[in-house]
């Protein structure tokens, strides 16, 4: 198993097209925004940080795309990352922001979490609403 670290950056392992692997490809560095807790209780103020990646070399601008990665059930992962971010941003003059899902990786609303927080906190809903803020 791979082991993470919080501020590690995230390494585009590039597949050259004559098979070999590109070595000096750019690293992207983690940041990390304030994320709410719980998105359906109005009483809960509490924020956790969510790490996300951005990549913006190959963006032409207004009128390009912005490709968002969606974390899935473990931390970025750099085969799916290096082909959007660096093969399809640069077919298409995009940038791009990838966000780490809740509860994998780095990102983490409760530290110490039971099963009721996992049963209430860890759902596609509250997913897709820190994705949607993330856009944002």
């Amino acid at each position: 198993a791979k082991m993470y670290s919080a501020d590690s950056p995230l390494t585009m392992d590039v597949l050259l097209p004559d098979g070999r692997h590109d070595m000096n490809a750019d690293k992207l560095e983690p940041k990390w925004m304030d994320q709410v807790v719980d998105h359906f209780d109005d009483t809960n103020n509490d924020t956790f940080k969510q790490k996300y990646y951005t990549y913006e070399k190959f963006w032409k601008g207004p009128g390009h795309p912005i490709f968002f990665v969606l974390g899935g059930e473990d931390p970025m992962d750099n085969l799916i990352t290096a082909f959007v971010y660096y093969y399809m941003a640069k077919k298409f003059g995009a940038t791009t922001l990838g966000v780490e899902h809740r509860y994998f990786g780095d990102s983490f609303p409760v530290k110490d979490y039971t099963n009721q927080d996992l049963i209430k906190l860890m759902t596609p809903e509250q997913a897709v609403e820190d994705f949607a803020k993330a856009a944002q």
